[in-house]
């Protein structure tokens, strides 16, 4: 990502700290520990845990991040 840019993620969420992977089942909703190791060398503007309108509510992470360098 070019200085100034800015990386958005938007994806499924789980509360879980160790949640059991079915490769079968990918994409699967990410821990909160992954989205932190999503951004590497960026700096975190803005990390959301969100829960939607849909029947049943769905977990979301909407996670902002920027490279200033």
């Amino acid at each position: 990502m070019a200085p100034g840019g800015t990386l958005l993620i938007i994806a499924h969420a789980t509360e879980e700290s160790a949640p059991e992977r079915d490769p079968s089942s990918f994409p699967w909703p990410l821990t909160r520990a992954e989205i932190d190791s999503a951004a590497g060398l960026l700096h975190p503007v803005k990390i959301e845990l969100l829960r939607d309108d849909e029947t049943p509510p769905t977990l979301r992470w909407r996670a902002e991040f920027n490279r200033t360098a």
